[in-house]
């Protein structure tokens, strides 16, 4: 639940664009574009009228026709929804609310494959579930190949690192080593401040090699 929360600062921000849409669209798009404008917007939404939209992102008969317009806010209705969810509260609610939202992530790279975003946004939705390396790896990937250097996707990718097990972070080594280096390079002050922060005694280990690397490297 922390990664999504964490990962919510990087959502998307084309609040303006929804507004123009809303009178063209369909009226069960108008209705999840709404609820998201308003959540990009900081404004409160109540969580029935929030899983009411996430109900019709779910829903078969919700094609949005791969177009961006429609699946991005999309996505901000189902990752806010996803992050009122209770896995110790409600465990089948939760896993049948993280199925649907990992077969709409699925569905949504079929259509913007070239959106690094929407990658990690799958990974940090699949690892809820179950962490999985190889596939974890993959889709860090894809999102460190198409968004490498825009600080709040490192940011995201980051908090990811610090938390994945010491097997699986191992196993993405080379994605997480990429992402260090970048912060530490390139990175804003805040930035490479949270690298150490909240984070596991593996990732600590590797942020202490790439740090003496740089040094060794003047």
């Amino acid at each position: 639940m922390l990664a999504l929360r964490l990962t919510s600062i990087v959502l998307f921000a084309a609040v303006a664009g929804y507004a123009l849409q809303l009178s063209l669209l369909d009226s069960k798009y108008r209705y999840v574009v709404n609820v998201a404008t308003h959540l990009e917007l900081g404004e409160t939404v109540s969580a029935d009228v929030n899983a009411t939209a996430a109900e019709i992102v779910f829903k078969s008969s919700f094609e949005a026709g791969c177009r961006s317009d429609i699946l991005r806010p999309a996505l901000t209705v189902v990752l806010f929804h996803l992050d009122r969810t209770n896995q110790a509260v409600d465990y089948e609610k939760w896993a049948s609310a993280h199925g649907a939202a990992e077969n709409f992530l699925s569905s949504m790279i079929r259509c913007m494959p070239s959106d690094g975003n929407v990658w990690l946004r799958e990974a940090v939705v699949s690892r809820a579930i179950a962490e999985d390396p190889t596939s974890l790896k993959q889709k860090m990937a894809m999102s460190n190949k198409l968004m490498p250097y825009e600080a709040p996707q490192v940011f995201a990718r980051l908090a990811i690192w610090k938390r994945i097990s010491p097997f699986a972070l191992a196993a993405c080594e080379g994605q997480a080593r990429s992402d260090i280096r970048t912060a530490l390079v390139y990175g804003s002050r805040e930035l490479k401040a949270s690298l150490k922060m909240n984070m596991s005694a593996a990732f600590a280990a590797l942020l202490k090699r790439e740090i003496n690397n740089l040094a060794a490297l003047g």
